[in-house]
């Protein structure tokens, strides 16, 4: 083959390459319209006895999908092409094909489940959202993964389940005019994740000194566009071991969780 000539192959790489580098910002606002599509249909569903209403559950779920293959997709890339990292490499592709799917067969099924059996399933998808975290950053120095739900008065976020680092997560309570009115503001408040890359400095209103052992963390709200359900965060001690190209990841699976969350609540 004479220079300068590319094979099909190389050819298809380099259209991949530039639509996710060059043109990453495709895949990112497909994926954010699809998340919101979902949120708004699976939010609003009536009668899953109607053929209408089913329908739209179902294409809520194959959009949360998209947007977290999209997501996942577009975060595997750039840390292919910028890292270069085996490992890492085949851990995202794990991730994609084996959390995901679960996650999304689990809420699948929830419309056709009691509600003792929803409240179990819910809790099986924050298992499979906080491991795969784990999974996805395993090279994150003392990683933690915590998952909050509101109590029943919606005035503290108490920890539902959690994984990683052995100190035991604190919950977050309203009115105590630091991390707890801090969080509560963010989830209310915004719909992207929260970086704070050290807690240490001060830059983000009511999170210095938050966190006695973790530095750095990115928490995302877990909640649809009728209701707010709580939080997702990941932490680590180490600032600087995440960045904001991190968020997406984090948004996705919080996404899929207040998916969970609203059949779990539905009467």
């Amino acid at each position: 083959m004479g220079p300068g000539v590319h094979s099909p192959k190389h050819r298809v790489h380099d259209a991949v390459e530039w639509a996710m580098v060059k043109g990453g910002w495709v895949p990112a606002v497909l994926g954010t319209f699809s998340t919101v599509a979902a949120s708004v249909l699976l939010a609003t569903i009536g009668d899953l006895s109607k053929t209408d209403q089913i329908a739209r559950f179902w294409v809520g779920v194959t959009l949360s999908a998209l947007s977290a293959f999209l997501f996942l997709t577009l975060d595997w890339w750039r840390r292919k092409t910028d890292i270069s990292r085996g490992a890492e490499v085949a851990q995202y592709s794990l991730t994609l094909s084996d959390t995901i799917q679960p996650m999304a067969e689990a809420i699948a099924a929830m419309p056709a489940q009691d509600a003792a059996h929803r409240k179990r399933t819910v809790v099986k998808v924050a298992a499979l959202a906080a491991s795969s975290l784990q999974l996805m950053f395993q090279a994150v120095p003392s990683l933690r993964v915590v998952v909050y739900e509101f109590n029943k008065k919606n005035d503290v976020l108490d920890v539902t389940y959690n994984v990683g680092r052995a100190d035991k997560p604190r919950p977050f309570k309203q009115g105590d005019n630091g991390r707890g009115d801090a969080a509560f503001k963010m989830i209310n408040s915004q719909e992207e994740p929260l970086f704070v890359e050290d807690v240490t400095q001060g830059t983000t209103p009511g999170w210095k000194g938050a966190g006695k052992i973790y530095k750095t963390f990115i928490s995302a709200p877990i909640k649809s566009s009728e209701a707010a359900f709580g939080m997702l965060t990941i932490d680590s001690p180490a600032s600087g071991s995440l960045s904001k190209n991190d968020k997406g990841i984090v948004l996705v699976l919080a996404t899929l969780l207040a998916i969970a969350m609203a059949q779990r609540d539905k009467r």
